[in-house]
């Protein structure tokens, strides 16, 4: 796969996240795409096409694909065990990929990989654990502390 066409629908997957699709059906999407289209055709619709059609597979409802959007009242939680649910899902996010105990520091830039590592690992290993691509060069990322 060339860099443009990553950088094509890498583009169209944030766009669709940004919309408050959960990542994990936006990636499902573009996997159902690719085999039939190729990376060319990876839009926004076609990723939005594509998760309406899982979601009627699988009989989910609108809330099971997107994420609850932060600060609306149909959507705050006072159910402790969810809130922890979710920044335990937060947390996950901001760990790095390969050991799972710190927090990432640098983000893989192999097109293959893009997963985010912690600098022990950067050091140590020369393939992600998560999907075993190489690690050719870091880039540091950053979280807001607040």
């Amino acid at each position: 796969m060339a860099l443009q066409e990553d950088v094509v629908w890498r583009e169209s997957a944030q766009r669709v996240e940004g919309l408050g699709y959960h990542f994990k059906y936006i990636k499902e999407a573009i996997s159902r795409i690719v085999p039939v289209s190729g990376h060319y055709d990876i839009t926004d619709s076609a990723i939005i096409e594509q998760i309406d059609l899982i979601k009627e597979e699988r009989n989910l409802s609108e809330g099971e694909i997107k994420r609850p959007r932060a600060n609306t009242k149909e959507n705050k939680t006072e159910d402790p065990e969810d809130l922890r649910r979710e920044i335990q899902e937060m947390i996950g996010m901001m760990s790095c990929k390969s050991c799972n105990t710190s927090k990432a520091t640098c983000v893989n830039l192999n097109i293959k990989c893009r997963h985010l590592i912690c600098s022990r690992c950067r050091d140590e290993l020369n393939t992600c654990e998560k999907c075993g691509e190489m690690i050719t060069a870091t880039a540091p990322v950053k979280f807001a502390d607040k």
